[in-house]
């Protein structure tokens, strides 16, 4: 093989005539063109009678770009163009493809392009296939294969993937910090990085279970999507039960060597935020798994925050509870009588996302309509309708007074003064002149006895 243009990819095979074996010392050289693959990764030796130097060109090597990597699950590969560069020159080559595997599922395709304008040639393109609400994309055995980083960075883009490698054992995300990973003693990997997702693997020894655990899961309604595929086919019978948060989904997998995906859907993930994947052995031979995606199909809608009163209407001075749910664990909201803001004090809501506080009303708020106003950490707010009774002796109402309270989950009070006695100005201007006339009088009734006596 002789080079003539290494930066381009333009070799001459150069070989000599047997003749049968019979007459060797008579064989005369042959020189034919080498036609290269794409890339250079893959070579043909062309048979000539004539040809010449010049026309190595049509067959140095050559590169396919402008093929997407990843596609969404439903999509298609609509892709009718592609660039292809040979010999520094770039061009626009029509291109018709054949699909091995299925775009309706999550894992990879093979895509089969042809040429026709090109001389018919052929290239071949693993394509990822992207579901959405990818939350864990796991390549198991730890490669880092071409495909692997396409589904990676796809799901990146979304902003939601919760593991930064390919493989881990069980511990926190380095990136993340999210805790998933395979538990298996002793497990192995199989597979190379220049392989596909479906050519890697893990694998269990000594007739044991492999289990990956997912975690910091949202709650809602999740898939869990394994690509199977067996080497060693031809020589091990092996199956697996495969068990779902401790739910058998599937009671003896067959594995074969064909790629295959299986979809495990429907899986109801709360507050603790996990999903086991674990497959036991029902056979001879070790389990074995390739891939596994983690999907969130239907996050849980929160229930709305809901402030709840012990009474829908109050007399001013007597005390108020206030009931609250459907908060975070541990946010902090603050509550306030209105329209006239009067500070309530502020709930720490407890793990469940509930909290209490109770409330005395300020003698001298003005009787009527209120609200009771809960502004959760976000800013948003919650209103209850409050109605408010004068207190006894006392008139309308002036407006915002002090107020004193207390509260569960955990609670700091507002206002926090002492609830006025409940008379008015007028009331207590009048009970001072009497007094001073009382005094008066008093005292000219005892300058007059003083006076009679002399």
């Amino acid at each position: 093989m002789i080079p003539v243009d290494r930066e381009h990819g333009k070799y001459i095979y150069m070989g000599d005539r047997w003749n049968g074996g019979g007459d060797l010392k008579n064989a005369q050289m042959v020189w034919l063109p080498i036609n290269m693959g794409e890339g250079g990764d893959s070579l043909a030796v062309e048979v000539h009678d004539e040809w010449t130097l010049d026309q190595l060109d049509q067959w140095s090597a050559w590169d396919v770009s402008a093929v997407p990597e990843t596609v969404q699950v439903g999509g298609a590969l609509d892709t009718p163009v592609v660039n292809v560069t040979q010999n520094g020159v770039m061009t626009e080559q029509p291109v018709t493809w054949s699909i091995a595997g299925s775009f309706d599922a999550p894992g990879i395709v093979t895509a089969t392009g042809t040429l026709p304008e090109f001389g018919g040639r052929t290239f071949t393109r693993t394509i990822a296939v992207v579901p959405e609400g990818l939350r864990y994309a796991v390549n198991a055995g730890g490669q880092q294969t071409a495909d692997w980083l396409a589904l990676r960075d796809a799901a990146e883009d979304e902003g939601d993937l919760l593991n930064s490698r390919a493989d881990q054992a069980h511990a926190e995300d380095a990136a993340s910090g999210a805790s998933w990973g395979y538990v298996s003693e002793g497990s192995k990997s199989a597979g190379t990085v220049d392989a596909t997702m479906f050519s890697t693997m893990r694998y269990a020894v000594d007739g044991r279970d492999i289990a990956y655990r997912f975690g910091d899961l949202e709650p809602g309604r999740y898939s869990v999507h394994v690509g199977y595929a067996d080497p060693w086919d031809q020589w091990d019978d092996r199956g697996a039960k495969v068990s779902v948060n401790g739910t058998v989904v599937e009671q003896d997998h067959d594995y074969g060597a064909a790629d295959e995906v299986r979809s495990y859907g429907d899986i109801a993930v709360g507050d603790e935020g996990q999903i086991e994947l674990v497959l036991q052995p029902t056979r001879d031979a070790d389990v074995q798994v390739s891939w596994i995606m983690v999907t969130l199909d239907e996050a849980t809608t929160p229930e709305p925050a809901q402030v709840t009163l012990s009474a829908d209407a109050i007399t001013a001075g007597d005390r108020i509870t206030v009931d609250v749910a459907g908060l975070e664990p541990d946010e902090v909201a603050s509550f306030a009588l209105h329209s006239d803001p009067i500070d309530m004090g502020t709930v720490t809501a407890d793990g469940s996302g509930a909290g209490t506080l109770s409330w005395r009303v300020p003698t001298d708020v003005a009787a009527g309509q209120h609200h009771v106003v809960m502004t959760r950490a976000d800013g948003t707010e919650v209103r209850a309708p409050l109605t408010v009774r004068a207190a006894p002796g006392m008139g309308p109402g002036t407006g915002p007074g002090s107020g004193s309270g207390s509260g569960s989950g955990s609670m700091a009070a507002g206002g926090g003064g002492l609830a006025t006695t409940g008379l008015n100005a007028t009331a207590l201007t009048a009970m001072l002149t009497l007094a001073a006339l009382l005094l008066a009088g008093g005292g000219l009734a005892f300058a007059g006895r003083r006076h009679s006596r002399r």
